[in-house]
């Protein structure tokens, strides 16, 4: 699942190092969604085989998956933060960027 990432342009560097950095927080979100539910695959099975004298881990359970809520939670408020930061800092910092990619090429003549 990809949390949306509506930010403003700057140009084409920066917009492209956003976009990645944006590219691999969803791969995070994505690879940590599907750990979580093969867990949860793994907690079914292992209820499922558990013998009936066995301690109630129920509430395990549910604070095992309350620790991937919160986990799931803070890599989207760090998306959100990382927009917020392009938008409100970078965005006005480097306003003057916004004509053309920079020419590495004048460093070096």
């Amino acid at each position: 699942m990809s949390i949306d990432a509506s930010f403003v342009k700057i140009n084409s560097e920066l917009d492209s190092e956003h976009n990645l950095i944006f590219r691999y927080i969803d791969k995070l979100q994505n690879a940590c969604e599907e750990h979580f539910s093969t867990e949860m695959l793994l907690f079914a099975d292992g209820i499922a085989t558990m013998p009936k004298d066995h301690t109630n881990i129920q509430s395990m359970i549910f604070k095992h998956q309350s620790s991937h809520a919160a986990i799931l939670k803070s890599i989207k408020k760090l998306k959100n933060e990382i927009t917020t930061h392009i938008v409100e800092e970078d965005n006005i910092h480097f306003h003057w960027a916004k004509a053309a990619p920079r020419d590495l090429n004048m460093y070096f003549d």
